[in-house]
Formats: C-alpha cells, sequence, structure tokens
C-alpha cells in the first residue's frame, strides 16, 4: 500500500526503496514493497496533547527526507534533472503516478482544529467566487459559456479551485493506490485521502462500504492492514467474485495472506438512486447494457449496518443522483467519512452532461448532511490521455462523527 501523510504529524509515504533504482517512461506506477505491519501500526500511533496542536520542525525534516527518497527512487541516476530529460514535463509519460506533485508535496501544516466558522467562510467564499466569475452568477450558466471539455474551463480559476475544500483535518493519508510487485499491469491504481485512519484501531465499531472497485483492490487491502477488524463490503456489479477475489491476491503485498471474509466481502451490486435489476444510468463497463444497483439505505438495511465508518464511491457518473438520494433517505448522516470521485465533462467523453452546476447542487445536499470536505485532488491520468482533468478525489468527514467529535485536532 502507499500512505501519503500530511498534517501535524510526519508527511509519510510507507513506501521509501525500490526493487530497481531507475523508472521506464513506460511504466510509473507505484509497485514496491510495503513496508511491515509493525511499522504501518506506529503511524500516528502517539497520543494527542492537551490543548492546541503545532506543526514540528521533525515532521517538515521528515518530509524533506521522503522528498529525497522518492526522486532517488524513481529518477533516473538518482537526478531530477536527469529525470526531467528522459521524462519532460510537457510530454503524457510525466502525469502517471507518481507525478511532480506526489513528490514534492507539503511538509509543514498550521495549527488549528475545524471550525463550524471555517466552513461556513468556505461556503461564502465558493459563492462568491461563482458570482464573480460565472456569467449572471449562475454555475449552470458558466457551464453552457465555458463548458469543462473546452480549454476555455481549465484557466484560472478552475472547477477544483472555486470549489475546494472548507474543513481541516489533524492527519490526512492516501491510502490504497499501490499494487504488490506482481502486479504488472498497466491500469493506474489510485490512493483515497482518509482523515484520521489511525483513529480506525481506536473504533470498537468499523464498517466500511467500498462502491466501484474496477481493476484496484489496493485501498481495500490498504486499510485492513491498518484496522483488521474493520469489515469491508466491497460492492460492484461490472465484475463478479471470482475476478475480484483473483484482483486481491494479485495486488496483496509481497509475503501477506490475502484477506478474505468475514473481514473483507464481495457483492455484485451497484449504488443508486434506486434499487432496480435494470439499471442504466452513468457509464457501464466491462459490456454491461444494464445492472442490478440498491439504494445506500436498502444496502444497509440488507447487510444489517445502522452505521458506515467509511463510504467511498466510484460509481462512474451515478453519484450526481445516488447521493442526493441518499441524503434524502437520511443514510449519509449516517455516515462518518465519505471519499468520494466525481465524474465530469472533460474527464471522459461519457461525462458530458456533468458540470459546475451539479457539482455546486450536490455539494449544498452533502452539507445538509453534515459532510465537510477536507481535500479535493484532481484526477491527472486523464490528461495524460488527451482531456481534461474534469474528474477529482473529494473527501468528506461528518461534522457530527467520531472523527471530528472524538478526534484531536480535526
Amino acid at each position: 500500500i502507499a500512505l501519503l501523510a500530511t498534517g501535524l504529524s510526519v508527511f509519510l509515504l510507507v513506501q521509501l526503496f525500490p526493487a530497481q533504482s531507475a523508472v521506464s517512461t513506460e511504466s510509473r506506477n507505484l509497485r514496491q514493497q510495503p513496508v511491515s505491519r509493525e511499522v504501518l501500526s506506529s503511524i500516528g500511533s502517539s497520543q494527542c496533547p492537551v490543548g492546541a496542536l503545532s506543526a514540528k520542525e521533525g515532521d517538515h525534516a521528515a518530509g524533506v527526507a521522503l522528498r529525497g527518497h522518492l526522486v532517488q527512487k524513481w529518477a533516473p541516476g538518482g537526478s531530477a534533472d536527469a529525470w526531467d530529460a528522459s521524462v519532460p514535463m510537457d510530454t503524457a509519460a510525466a502525469w502517471n503516478s507518481p507525478t511532480v506533485w506526489d513528490i514534492y508535496a507539503p511538509t509543514f501544516a498550521a495549527i488549528g482544529h475545524a471550525k463550524e466558522a471555517d466552513h461556513d467562510a468556505g461556503v461564502v467564499l465558493r459563492r462568491q467566487l461563482v458570482q464573480k466569475w460565472a456569467p449572471e452568477g449562475s454555475a449552470d450558466a458558466w457551464d453552457a459559456s465555458a463548458p469543462m471539455d473546452t480549454a476555455a474551463a481549465w484557466k484560472s480559476p478552475t472547477v477544483w479551485d472555486i470549489y475546494a475544500p472548507t474543513y481541516g483535518c489533524h492527519r490526512p493519508l492516501h491510502v490504497g493506490g499501490v499494487g504488490s510487485s506482481a502486479w504488472d499491469r498497466s491500469f493506474p491504481l489510485e490512493s483515497k485521502a482518509v482523515c484520521n485512519p489511525e483513529q480506525l484501531s481506536r473504533e470498537e465499531r468499523c464498517v466500511i462500504y467500498s462502491f466501484g472497485v474496477g481493476w484496484d483492490t489496493t485501498f481495500e487491502i490498504s486499510m485492513l492492514r491498518f484496522a483488521p477488524h474493520c469489515k469491508v463490503r466491497v460492492f460492484d456489479p461490472t465484475t463478479t467474485a471470482e475476478k475480484f477475489w483473483q484482483l486481491v491476491k494479485a495486488q496483496t503485498p509481497d509475503g501477506e495472506e490475502p484477506p478474505r471474509a468475514p473481514f473483507l466481502d464481495f457483492v455484485q451490486v451497484g449504488l443508486a438512486a434506486e434499487t432496480s435489476d435494470n439499471y442504466r444510468e452513468g457509464m457501464l463497463w466491462n459490456n454491461k447494457e444494464s445492472i442490478n444497483v440498491m439504494t445506500l439505505a436498502d444496502i444497509m438495511k440488507k447487510q444489517g449496518d445502522e452505521v458506515l465508518t467509511i463510504l467511498k464511491v466510484d460509481i462512474e457518473g451515478s453519484e450526481w443522483t445516488a447521493l442526493p438520494q441518499a441524503v434524502q433517505s437520511g443514510a449519509m448522516a449516517k455516515v462518518d467519512q465519505l471519499l468520494l470521485e466525481v465524474h465530469m465533462a472533460g474527464c471522459e467523453s461519457g461525462y458530458s452532461e456533468h458540470g459546475r452546476g451539479k457539482l455546486t447542487r450536490l455539494m449544498d445536499t452533502l452539507e445538509t448532511a453534515g459532510m465537510r470536505s477536507f481535500s479535493n485532488i484532481p484526477n491527472l491520468v486523464p490528461v495524460s490521455k488527451g482531456n481534461y482533468p474534469g474528474c477529482a478525489e473529494y473527501s468528506f468527514v461528518n461534522k457530527n462523527g467520531p472523527f471530528v467529535t472524538r478526534s484531536c485536532g480535526v
């Protein structure tokens, strides 16, 4: 797994020492052997002090050391200049993971607790920016005048500048994104930003739902390495249980046993705004013409889960209807963290109907359920294919959940 830590503690990617010293332009995906469980369990193990939390120079020094390790690992000869020569940043190959922004990441964090006043100010600023930059102050009119699948949409300020996080998190970690050394595929593996995951080991109840797994099970494997007592339920209507367990076996860190039931489970059903066995919304994969889907409330009822610790959603465009329905039903208020990839115009051709207007309404709706965004990361994989960064990974924490009410420094 890969863990990219930011916050008031060490900014850490738990993947330092390569199996090979150089990187080819054909494949720069993270595939090295993860560190031991002992090292993993030590992350964030220190107790938070009473009172204000402050960033430390030790954290910065560790971040700088990590940066040096990563350049040494991925750059030919350990030289950033040589990397520029072999893989220029104005070529698509430069934007395979890890990108320059992954490696030259922040090393320091400010003092602070997330406050509702800060969130409220962030929402006000978002609306002011829309009012300033959008024709007639309308996000929908902005979509019409500068569609997100055109170059004009990506002049500053971009959608990701305006719809920025409004909340803080003491220790956000990027979890997943690295397969085992046996994982020799060209598909990109994606990490997810989780708030204070070290707290999972202290939570008696831990249930994680993951909707949309495709070819990447590294997040799910990573969460179980972090908190082995959690129950991780994976839902995907576009693949089969057989293929899912094959992926788990292939992507489990070398030398470890693949996770299995009851801690990891697979269900061939999707998340949607309705419960149906003939669903056709969104971009369907693997030559599927229709799929079986259920609402979040119906799935939770069927699985016997009253509260979700983490809800990961990557459902290829169906999020625009599925999540508002989850809010309306009351199910979203029972989620402690939401990790969501939004799919918008510019990212791929199938998302042309999704733009700033829909994002405005979705953010407003999620916020009414107590969700507060603490991270947004544009997906740059489409850029390497000649498209625009119209997809992004958002992470939310529930203001009423334990990651805020019982966590120091959130």
